[in-house]
């Protein structure tokens, strides 16, 4: 891994933890010189122009069906990972003033892209021009010595996609929408009203209620009909905070895998040249190797936890007294047993 950016200000920023505080020329300084912490926040800070452009295309596209699937959103937004921390198209963006524009630009052409290669061609609407992807001769910045050759990869694979290890991260987001789905489809089986609101509550994240589903649980709930749709309100926003959580820790599980790539591959040349010399560097690539396969599981366990509502809130929702809020996880967990039998 390069060292971080020799820009005296920058470095006083990053040995005082202030990536947040950095402007995007400065950030994207840093993640062109590949320092690591830098791709995250790189990827916190732009997820949400990402994938409301990815929504807006799917949904102008009149494909309201996909502009509303989870797996979809991040099947489009790996590739464009793929594209800008693995292939250096960041570097392709010129002008760091737009970027955010760019990017909305770039999701947008990825999209329709995504979307040709599955043979949806009816109403897509026209690429636009990425206006800020420069000569490769242009220097990044004015401050700048380096050209966009220095940066980007020459043959880029027109469809990208991540190993089958990392695949995982999208099957395991399926199979977690499609046991939410035949739960949904079978709860109407659950005899008891607040067994079964508890256990539909719990799944708002991934199927929202539907307006008559929410005026039956203002017809149920103990609450007055305004706090519901409040209280709802709110859990929805929390739970949408927590999707994006979930979706800043698969993007560094993914950065991890490049990382895990690259020391496997200096690894195995200096073991098969068999020098003296680079015994005490393999056994620290070792080492450095080890300790970001254990961070990378960790961001993986993280990104597959099933995203749902405070159990107070539900509790509140469907009239469980305090000394029984516990009780929502076990119905949760045993119902998720019963209706996938």
């Amino acid at each position: 891994m390069a060292d971080p950016p020799n820009h005296t200000s920058q470095n006083k920023k990053l040995h005082y933890g202030g990536l947040h505080e950095m402007s995007n020329d400065e950030l994207v300084s840093c993640c062109l010189d590949n320092y690591r912490p830098a791709w995250d926040e790189f990827f916190r800070r732009f997820i949400p122009c990402i994938k409301f452009s990815i929504r807006k295309t799917l949904e102008v596209a009149e494909h309201y069906v996909l502009a509303c699937n989870i797996d979809i959103i991040w099947d489009i937004h790996e590739i464009l990972v793929n594209k800008l921390y693995k292939h250096g198209v960041l570097a392709q963006c010129t002008d760091i003033t737009g970027i955010k524009f760019w990017l909305i630009t770039m999701a947008h052409n990825q999209t329709i892209d995504w979307l040709r290669a599955r043979g949806r061609n009816k109403k897509l609407p026209e690429r636009q021009s990425e206006a800020a992807t420069g000569s490769l001769s242009d220097l990044v910045s004015a401050e700048s010595e380096k050209t966009l050759a220095d940066y980007v990869l020459v043959s880029i694979d027109p469809s990208p996609r991540l190993s089958n290890d990392s695949d995982e991260l999208v099957s395991e987001n399926e199979k977690t929408c499609k046991i939410a789905d035949n739960i949904i489809e079978k709860i109407g089986e659950i005899v008891k009203p607040k067994k079964k609101w508890a256990m539909r509550l719990c799944l708002i994240t991934y199927a929202p209620l539907s307006i008559d589903e929410v005026e039956e649980l203002a017809h149920f709930s103990p609450l007055a009909r305004g706090e519901v749709l409040g209280l709802l309100d709110s859990m929805m926003r929390a739970a949408q905070k927590k999707e994006q959580k979930k979706e800043e820790d698969k993007n560094k599980a993914i950065l991890y895998l490049y990382e895990i790539q690259k020391i496997e591959i200096l690894l195995a040349v200096k073991e098969k040249a068999q020098q003296e010399e680079d015994q005490q560097e393999i056994i620290i690539l070792h080492e450095k190797l080890q300790k970001k396969r254990e961070k990378r599981e960790k961001f993986l366990a993280l990104s597959k936890k099933i995203s749902r509502p405070n159990n107070n809130d539900i509790a509140r929702l469907i009239g469980l007294p305090d000394n029984k809020v516990g009780q929502i996880t076990n119905i949760f967990n045993r119902g998720c047993k019963e209706l996938t039998k």
